[in-house]
């Protein structure tokens, strides 16, 4: 799972055969995400904070490309206290 699903960097960091799930708060950004991956790649508005669309345990990974850097420390506990609901065991 990606978030701040920045098409180029999620399609040349990532390599494997496996589902990616984008998420962007900008519409924008998924609609060009979208476009850039196709089927590479499941792209959804949302937030980084609340990760509601997305299954417990579900991720064996969470990137962050050009986002982490915006958390102010109000937002900070709340989306790292998400994160890790999604993540695989040991993910």
């Amino acid at each position: 799972m990606g978030v701040r699903a920045y098409a180029g960097q999620i399609s040349r960091a990532i390599r494997f055969n496996r589902s990616l799930l984008g998420i962007d708060l900008s519409e924008s950004m998924v609609a060009i995400s979208e476009a850039r991956l196709g089927s590479v790649a499941k792209i959804i508005p949302g937030d980084m904070g609340n990760l509601s669309a997305v299954e417990t345990d579900s991720s064996a990974a969470i990137l962050s490309f050009f986002a982490i850097h915006h958390i102010d420390s109000k937002e900070a506990c709340p989306v790292f206290q998400e994160w890790p609901r999604v993540l695989h065991p040991g993910g």
